[in-house]
């Protein structure tokens, strides 16, 4: 997700998370794909990945949104829900095995059996950081889902 700076927070420092289906998410950010989805999503529904910079991004609607973003009665969804990009089915978590500069490593830091030394954070601008008290499952759930789709070696 990119187009504005995100602001990583470490998953020990909030509560939990849960979605509110606000779609800033869908507004604020430049969805980037994977090498894969872009062969597939191009196939799938037509003309809908853009190139710039080297990198491939969802195309955005005229008003900046996601082209799959539906507004159901105030409520955002996806539009393609089910094969939604890897980089949606993180948000709002980023994990890497480095930590990031400046940020808290050992707060960040998270310990997989297979995978080892991870650091996990969250995009401390979503609406729905610590609205729940849920961060272990969670932060499972989000390295689990990245090792899973292998999201450490599909991006450039």
């Amino acid at each position: 997700m990119v187009r504005r700076a995100l602001r990583y927070v470490p998953w020990r420092s909030v509560r939990g998370w849960s979605c509110t289906r606000c779609g800033r998410c869908c507004r604020e950010y430049a969805v980037p794909l994977a090498r894969g989805e872009v062969v597939r999503y191009a196939f799938t529904y037509g003309p809908v990945v853009v190139s710039r910079g080297g990198r491939s991004y969802l195309l955005r609607k005229p008003d900046g949104s996601c082209i799959f973003l539906v507004d159901r009665g105030g409520y955002a969804e996806c539009g393609i829900y089910y094969d939604r990009p890897i980089a949606c089915r993180l948000y709002p978590f980023y994990i890497t095995r480095e930590p990031i500069p400046g940020t808290r490593a050992e707060l960040a830091s998270y310990e997989h059996p297979s995978a080892g030394r991870l650091y996990v954070y969250l995009d401390g601008d979503c609406p729905g950081v610590n609205r729940a008290d849920n961060i272990k499952l969670v932060a499972r759930k989000a390295v689990d889902a990245w090792l899973r789709y292998r999201v450490y070696e599909v991006f450039d």
